[in-house]
């Protein structure tokens, strides 16, 4: 099991699940334990809870040292929640056709879980780890990308969606057979 799993010996769902299970929710102190746990995921409590609770010092993170993956279906449910399967086509000049044909498997987690990642790629026998410093996605030209992107797949965007980024155009495609034709 992985630290993040609900039913890991110390991970922060299993001790909210703990306190929920002992009815602790329902006091005060029981409630400030769980925003305390709260505190100390990722990216902590928002600034409405800190105005909220002020004063919660967040609990201690468990340091889970052995991240040996020995059975492959928590992967698998880790995947399923994590990650994905890309196909990914590049122009190049080298390839027959013109254009470079690449299959990716990709997790995304946090810096913290280094190790993790790398027991993975040791597990599978093949890949790398690349953490990701850049936080692209995370500005207003990177979302406008990724909605781009959005906009240019299968039904492109919602309704709800155009009206809430009306300048954004969907990406150019690549178009691999000149016969089948973009439909943006």
């Amino acid at each position: 099991m992985y630290l993040k799993e609900p039913g890991f010996p110390g991970s922060e769902a299993s001790r909210k699940e703990e306190l929920i299970n002992r009815a602790e929710h329902l006091t005060i102190e029981g409630l400030h334990k769980i925003v305390a746990i709260k505190a100390s995921m990722n990216n902590g409590l928002s600034a409405s809870l800190k105005e909220a609770f002020p004063g919660i010092i967040p609990v201690p993170r468990p340091v889970v040292v052995d991240q040996e993956i020995k059975d492959p279906k928590p992967l698998a449910g880790f995947t399923g929640g994590e990650g994905c399967f890309l196909v990914v086509f590049q122009n190049s000049s080298s390839c027959k056709l013109g254009v470079r044909v690449q299959l990716k498997f990709s997790i995304s987690q946090h810096s913290r879980d280094q190790e993790l990642m790398n027991s993975i790629v040791e597990y599978f026998g093949c890949g790398k780890y690349y953490p990701n410093s850049k936080k692209e996605h995370l500005n207003v030209t990177g979302l406008n990308k990724i909605v781009g992107l959005k906009a240019s797949m299968n039904r492109g965007l919602s309704p709800e969606l155009k009206a809430a980024f009306p300048e954004v155009t969907p990406e150019k495609r690549l178009i691999i057979n000149e016969q089948i034709k973009d439909p943006y």
